[in-house]
């Protein structure tokens, strides 16, 4: 079964009013999209943090400052401060490239990951990321999934680099095992696709 850990938990997107013009900004919803956030701004009625793990705020220094002493303990906050000048958070995170599967296959004994992507940098200090999150990156994602000893994952190659998505785990184990199960396996085929990295 799935942990309960804040990565794993919804995402709750703060945008501004006036939505930015930069097409870094266009990435980054479109991968938080993608992660089925729920999507507001400093004006609306905030949900309760009870309902999630992560909050992303995408916004001013100010108004980034004003909210980050509101965020409860447990609740992950990124602000990225107009857009891609810098981030400031409470906490590790890691970047990847959110994914929609369309095969999300599962074996007895195992989890879905709830969030399938393609991680970039493991969890670490993200402030130092800024410069990656937003751009376009296009990767080859393999048509068949493929089945290792405590995983089901797809083959990913970026610049010809190999890559992997993990889709579902073996009960007790942690989908980080996959980095080491997937080495050497390939994909039959592969098809084109285009995504962009984000806080995760």
């Amino acid at each position: 079964m799935a942990r309960s850990l804040a990565s794993e938990k919804p995402f709750l997107v703060i945008v501004p009013e006036i939505e930015y013009t930069d097409s870094r900004y266009h990435g980054i919803i479109v991968s938080y999209s993608i992660l089925n956030s729920t999507f507001i701004t400093l004006t609306d009625t905030f949900p309760s943090y009870d309902n999630y793990g992560t909050v992303i705020h995408i916004d001013t220094e100010e108004n980034i400052q004003k909210v980050l002493p509101t965020i409860p303990s447990g609740i992950r906050y990124f602000g990225y401060v107009n857009v891609t000048e810098r981030i400031i958070s409470n906490s590790i995170a890691y970047i990847g490239i959110p994914v929609i599967l369309s095969d999300k296959s599962t074996k007895p004994n195992m989890w879905n990951v709830v969030y399938p992507h393609i991680t970039l940098i493991p969890p670490s200090n993200v402030t130092e990321c800024v410069n990656l999150v937003g751009h376009p990156i296009h990767y080859k994602l393999s048509k068949d999934i493929i089945q290792t000893a405590n995983t089901m994952s797809y083959s990913v190659l970026i610049a010809d680099e190999d890559y992997h998505i993990t889709c579902c785990v073996a009960n007790g184990k942690s989908p980080s095992i996959a980095k080491k199960e997937m080495i050497g396996k390939k994909g039959k085929e592969y098809i084109s696709m285009i995504g962009y990295p984000v806080i995760m």
